[in-house]
This record gives C-alpha cells, sequence and structure tokens, in this order.
C-alpha cells in the first residue's frame, strides 16, 4: 500500500494555510491522504472553480485524475462531504502567478519494495524572462523526479549497501536521505536500477498509427504505467515522451514526441517504463526552473559550495564516511540531501536535492563522435544535433530547434554566462558513443551546477563521481 504525504509551499518558502472549513482541525486528517487509497496527491490544480463533469472534457487523463484525487481526499464540507467545485478558495486570487512555484512530495512504496521513495512533482509550467527569448513560452514540466541521488535500498550514513554497485541485478534504486549515493554504476546499469523500482510493460500496435501516435486496443490502459516510452521501429530504439492517452477513442491510443520517421505498425513494438532514468526534458524542466527563479548551490568544492566559507560548518554536507579526508580537512562526497536548504532546487527543504555537484547524475542520452563533429545519436530527442566540439563554458543555449530547446543543450560555447550559473560543458569529438552527465561534481567548483553537461564519458564508465536519480 502507497504511503502518502503532501507538503506544499511556495518556493520563496511561504506555507499556504487551506480555507477548506471554518473548523480546520475536521480537515486535517483527509488531507493527509487518511480517506480512501489515493495514489498521487499533489498541490498543482490546473483548473481551480471546474467541475469534475467539465473536467473530463479536457483530454488530459493524467491531470483529471490529479484534481478528482486531490479534491475527494482534501475538501470535506462540515459535515464530511467531499464536493465537486472548492478548490478556487483553496489556490485564492495568487493561482495564476504561482501555478509553476508549487510542488508535490510523494513517499510511496513501489510495487514490491520495502524502501520507499522520495519524489517532488515538477507542475506544468511555461517559461518565461529566460535569458534567451527564444527559450520562452516552452511547455515543461508534469512529472516526478526523485528527491535525493538514487541510493540503494537497504544504504545507510555509513554503507552504500549490499548490492555490487555495477550490477543492480533486481535491485531497485530509491530516493532517500542521509545516506550514501549509488555511485560507480554505468549508464546501463543505472537505468536498469530505475526500472527496477516498478512496472515494465512491452507490446505492439494493435494498427496502423501516425508518426506520433501509437494504438494498442489489447493493452491499453493496463500498459500506460509511465510517461516514458521506447519504441523499437526498423531495428531503432527511439526514446520518446508520452504526452497524452485516450482510452475512449474506438482505437486506444497514447500520443508522444518528438516525432518518430514513420508511422507506428504492427510490426513495431514497445516498451513503457513506470520509473526511468531522468530524461534530457526532465533536467531542462528543473534547470529552466532554477533559471526563472534562483539556482541552486551545491556540494561542488570539496563538501561545501564554491564561494562559501570553509570556517562555517553550517554550509557543508555531511561527510560520506567512505570518503577520506584531504590536507586540508575538507572531503568528496556527502550524504545525500544533507546540505543547506540553498542545496535544494527552490531553496527549500521540500525541494530538489543534490543538482549541483556531490555526483553526476546520468541522464538518459546518448552522443556520437565521429573524431570531427558530435551529434545526438539515432534514436533519441534531437537526433543528429550538432553540438559545439570543444569544451568550455555554456554560452548560449540551442533556442530554435523545437526538439532540442526542450533540452537545455549548448548551442555556442565560450564566455561563462551568469545566467547559465557559468556552467561548463565537457565534450568529446573522437570516435566514439558517450551518454550524457549532468551536474557535476564534488570537485568541479564553479563549473558544476544545473546546467553542467559532460558528453565524454562511455556509457560503460564507472566512477566514484558518477551517480543518478529516477524519474515518473
Amino acid at each position: 500500500m502507497l504511503r502518502i504525504f503532501l507538503l506544499a509551499c511556495f518556493v520563496v518558502g511561504m506555507v499556504i494555510k487551506p480555507v477548506w472549513a471554518e473548523d480546520k482541525s475536521d480537515v486535517v486528517a483527509p488531507f493527509m491522504g487518511q480517506k480512501g487509497a489515493v495514489e498521487t496527491i499533489i498541490a498543482e490544480i490546473a483548473y481551480p472553480g471546474v467541475s469534475v463533469e467539465e473536467l473530463e472534457q479536457i483530454g488530459n487523463r493524467e491531470q483529471v485524475l490529479i484534481e478528482k484525487q486531490f479534491r475527494h481526499d482534501g475538501l470535506p464540507d462540515k459535515s464530511g462531504n467531499y464536493k465537486e467545485t472548492v478548490v478556487a478558495p483553496f489556490m485564492g486570487q495568487e493561482w495564476l502567478t504561482v501555478v509553476a512555484q508549487f510542488i508535490g512530495q510523494r513517499d510511496a512504496f513501489a510495487d514490491g519494495q520495502t524502501t520507499a521513495s522520495v519524489m517532488i512533482y515538477i507542475p506544468k509550467f511555461t517559461t518565461a524572462s529566460m535569458p534567451q527569448a527564444g527559450l520562452d513560452g516552452l511547455e515543461m514540466g508534469g512529472f516526478w523526479m526523485d528527491k535525493y541521488e538514487a541510493s540503494q535500498p537497504d544504504a545507510s550514513a555509513s554503507s552504500v549497501g549490499s548490492t555490487s554497485t555495477n550490477n543492480p541485478g533486481t535491485t531497485a534504486a530509491v530516493s532517500q536521505q542521509g545516506v550514501v549515493v549509488w555511485h560507480t554504476i554505468n549508464w546501463s546499469n543505472a537505468k536498469l536500477a530505475c526500472e527496477n523500482r516498478g512496472q515494465k510493460k512491452t507490446g505492439a500496435p494493435t494498427t496502423t498509427g501516425t508518426t506520433t501516435t501509437l494504438i494498442d486496443n489489447t493493452n491499453f490502459p493496463a500498459y500506460v504505467v509511465g510517461k516514458h516510452i521506447r519504441i523499437t521501429q526498423g531495428g531503432v530504439v527511439y526514446h520518446r515522451r508520452i504526452t497524452s492517452y485516450n482510452k475512449d477513442a474506438t482505437n486506444k491510443y497514447i500520443t508522444f514526441t518528438p516525432a518518430l520517421p514513420a508511422a507506428t505498425t504492427t510490426g513495431d513494438s514497445y516498451t513503457i517504463c513506470e520509473y526511468h532514468l531522468v530524461t534530457p526534458y526532465e533536467w531542462a524542466s528543473v534547470a529552466y526552473w532554477c533559471c526563472m527563479h534562483t539556482q541552486p548551490k551545491g556540494n561542488n568544492d570539496y563538501g561545501n559550495n564554491t564561494g562559501d566559507s570553509d570556517s562555517d560548518g553550517t554550509t557543508f554536507g555531511i561527510r560520506d564516511p567512505q570518503t577520506g579526508y584531504y590536507t586540508d580537512g575538507k572531503w568528496d562526497r556527502v550524504l545525500t540531501g544533507t546540505g543547506p536548504r540553498t542545496w535544494s532546487h527552490n531553496q527549500q527543504a521540500s525541494g530538489i536535492w543534490d543538482l549541483n555537484g556531490n555526483v553526476w547524475d546520468w541522464v538518459d542520452l546518448e552522443v556520437t563522435g565521429n573524431g570531427t563533429t558530435i551529434v545526438i545519436t539515432t534514436g533519441f530527442p534531437g537526433a543528429g544535433y550538432s553540438i559545439p566540439t570543444s569544451s568550455n563554458y555554456i554560452n548560449q543555449l540551442e533556442d530554435t530547434d523545437t526538439t532540442v530547446k526542450t533540452m537545455a543543450i549548448p548551442k555556442t560555447l565560450g564566455s561563462a554566462n551568469a545566467s547559465y550559473g557559468n556552467d561548463y560543458c565537457w565534450v568529446n569529438v573522437a570516435a566514439n558513443t558517450y551518454a550524457a552527465r549532468r551536474g557535476g561534481s564534488w570537485s568541479n567548483g564553479t563549473n558544476a551546477g544545473v546546467f553542467s553537461l559532460a558528453l565524454n564519458s562511455a556509457p560503460s564508465a564507472t566512477y566514484t563521481s558518477i551517480g543518478f536519480r529516477a524519474a515518473r
């Protein structure tokens, strides 16, 4: 059974106090999810004041379910009955200005798991006031991300856990605070550890769809368990993001982005994972959100953040005891989520931690070098996009390609750009395939940050400075 609780707050730190009933003590228990079995409760209500019947016409199945769940478990009247149209008072007049400033926290046991994973919901939002006009107006967010860098289920404050770090087997990566991060794992095994947390469904189209739809009347809706889909077409595996699901049509189908080279057919196959390694779109969503607000600090200077005083113990994270001390008394890795609140994406305890430094995060993207150029590998969103070939500071992000500009990929490298945290991008054009890493590690100093990107490690690489996290 899922154990779920909700923390809702402004990113700027203001706690919202619901005004659902005169006697607020009557609504505390229902609000916390004690009434009914609820899989997801979040503080992101996209349609305030709209009735359930009207919600059915909106078409966003997941959002409709979220709205219904939130209303059912959190909004009783004085007689204990649950209403349909009582969201507006909770949101008040501030709704339109704070939609991107809400987060929801989910503390849940995945199927068959005995260790809870804490995930943060990144609501859907539209970018604005970005450093480049071409990055304004992007629809981002709409997913769950691990609050902490991944760890093993039996990890502790002194142990990485009992599973061989680069051989997860059936062990699921989890998200928990104050433990040793799961490090020294390659890209493929990091993906496996994420997927081990939940369901993984495979199937094939039952009839021909389009380049952005997949029809399966046999397996849907049971097979729609996540937002990331791998479609095999013509021998190539394509990584795509599910954007909607239509269960009421004569042909049950999902839509996805970006488009495939050809329409889906019965000769194709697909896999949908409930949990997956963070994708470029998901990482970029958080990075863009931070760019619009405040970019987080982190462990990028041997236990501390570059520029913060080493004499102030409050700016350090808790040392991972598996690491040694350096001659200056500092260390490298810290335990997950143990730094000051400035290390969180929203500067609050309720945010996503360690996006800047500590250990690099693998993300679900490969690039290919040929000795002269380096491009996004076939099958991944933005395939064929040419990346700058010399390592340097991120000066500009791609802002014209419809797909790539939602991935926070550099367009030009050169002079440092404070709008992107003065973050750095490492590339290697030598003939090889490389898996992407983001965020930086404990030793990258000002080069680390939410926009920091490394495209110079083979997918098989394993280092104590590389970890990962899951999304859903």
